[in-house]
């Protein structure tokens, strides 16, 4: 590039002292055109994908490693170590979350983030678990297959005899996933009136959950209708043996 304006320069020059006065060249540039806005990851981390195209995904960051296949208007929204969350154009207040690290919780009065002491994290702990719960229905468990492991579902709703309240919320609510972290810190559930879809696939010791919700406006069974073919595409890697 320098030569050229180098040889540029000259000819010009040339042309000058031959022709005289040159007429004076057009200097303006025509403004860049602006560069979209980054894409803003939730709980200020920075490595998500944002806005995804129809077709193969996998997750980056999360420690369970997966592939999956999403459909039009999909975005991944977090993508860390314990986390992976999309959202849906559709239904963009809704959640769709994948989770490892996940324990069964022990609701107090208080509703701070606590593990359950002495039970797994194991698919059959947590049925057990959910079915047992006094405030909660819980469907029918359903299994099928993910890519060679078995994935077990069910919905719970909030039944309207619990009246559990916690400070952050002005509905009865129940506690339903922490995490097996020390301190945990995680803390999700369902208010009263809201239902939950939760997935349990067992990879290396701990089953990883996959939760759908609803949200206000949004019917639970469209969020989950939405969410189905992506669940039913996911696919995780074989955990890394470790010595």
């Amino acid at each position: 590039m320098k030569r050229s304006r180098v040889v540029a320069s000259f000819a010009l020059l040339a042309a000058t002292l031959v022709a005289g006065p040159v007429a004076a060249q057009d200097a303006s540039v025509a403004p860049s055109p602006e560069s979209p806005p980054a894409f803003v990851c939730g709980d200020d981390t920075m490595d998500c994908a944002g806005p995804l195209t129809a077709g193969e995904h996998a997750s980056v960051h999360f420690d369970r490693p997966f592939s999956f296949t999403a459909t039009d208007g999909w975005t991944n929204v977090l993508d860390r170590y314990r986390a992976y969350q999309l959202s849906a154009a559709q239904a963009p207040d809704s959640e769709f979350i994948v989770w490892s690290h996940a324990a069964i919780p022990d609701q107090t009065p208080e509703c701070e983030a606590l593990r359950k002491p002495g039970v797994g994290t194991m698919t059959e702990d947590w049925l057990a678990f959910l079915a047992d719960h006094p405030g909660l229905d819980v469907s029918e468990p359903v299994t099928v297959d993910l890519g060679g492991r078995p994935a077990t579902s069910v919905e719970v709703t909030v039944k309207g005899s619990w009246t559990t309240m916690c400070p952050f919320n002005t509905d009865p609510f129940v506690l339903l996933v922490t995490d097996s972290e020390e301190p945990p810190t995680r803390n999700h559930g369902v208010w009263l009136g809201g239902r939950a879809y939760m997935g349990f696939v067992d990879v290396g010791e701990e089953a990883v959950i996959i939760w759908v919700d609803g949200a206000d406006g949004q019917p639970f069974n469209d969020m989950v209708a939405l969410a189905q073919p992506v669940i039913e595409s996911i696919r995780f890697e074989d955990p890394v043996a470790t010595e």
